[in-house]
């Protein structure tokens, strides 16, 4: 007779211990600032290895990339006159926001690419983000400097 009144109650704390504590998932959406150029898609493969930055400031650096202005409609190789892109891959969780933002220091010749992620709700898989940033023209005697953290 106690054993059917102690199921009852076991399983209403099993509930509340599985459903009732969850966390919700608020992540803030994507966001870019600074010198980055946020009209511009960038259409390319994996071209750095993850936690390493790169600067690509000329055609023969990686010659398949391409950026669109319009979502893809029109997909135009890069004016390194104009345009050099930031890169630095990472390895996150399925559910992470980006806060990305690049300052270029004129005066002191130094560039430094801020990526900020915030994950949630950890999934059993990682899923690779390139962090592209078009920015305008970056001479090569600009240090680059990439500050990356995970809130």
């Amino acid at each position: 007779m106690k054993m059917i009144k102690i199921i009852p109650i076991l399983t209403l704390l099993l509930s509340i211990s599985l459903f009732g504590c969850k966390k919700k998932c608020d992540l803030p959406k994507d966001s870019i600032s600074g010198e980055i150029k946020g009209e511009f898609v960038v259409y390319a493969g994996e071209i750095a290895q993850v936690n390493s930055g790169r600067i690509i400031r000329a055609e023969i650096e990686s010659p398949e990339i391409l950026i669109s202005s319009d979502k893809g409609v029109t997909k135009v190789p890069v004016n390194y006159g104009q345009y050099s892109i930031l890169t630095y891959p990472t390895s996150t969780s399925c559910n992470t926001s980006f806060d990305r933002n690049v300052k270029i220091d004129d005066v002191n010749s130094i560039v430094t690419y801020t990526i900020i992620m915030e994950e949630c709700n950890k999934c059993e898989y990682k899923v690779n983000t390139q962090n592209y940033a078009v920015v305008r023209a970056i001479p090569s005697n600009y240090q680059v400097f990439y500050d990356v953290k995970v809130k």
